[in-house]
């Protein structure tokens, strides 16, 4: 993962800003958009609920093990670092 070859560029940094939202939140999202676009609501290009599938999978495994990856690779940092949790439905 990109993170890994980060650590320069995360000891030069002031502040290291992590983006938490919940994986609930990021699969409503990931719906929503699918059927915007199914119905021409939203332009962009059209996806498969199959594709749909796949991003709900590419969120499990980050959350699941991406992000700890992460937090390890950050943790001599914790000073720097700044949370933002994003967990209601917007």
């Amino acid at each position: 993962m990109y993170h890994t070859w980060c650590t320069k560029c995360f000891q030069d940094a002031d502040r290291i800003y992590v983006l938490n939202t919940s994986k609930t939140l990021c699969k409503i999202r990931i719906l929503r958009r699918f059927f915007r676009r199914l119905f021409k609501i939203e332009k962009g290009e059209a996806s498969t609920f199959k594709d749909a599938l796949g991003l709900f999978n590419w969120i499990d495994e980050f959350h699941d093990k991406v992000m700890p990856e992460i937090r390890e690779t950050l943790s001599p940092y914790k000073e720097k670092i700044f949370e933002i949790r994003k967990r209601d439905i917007s």
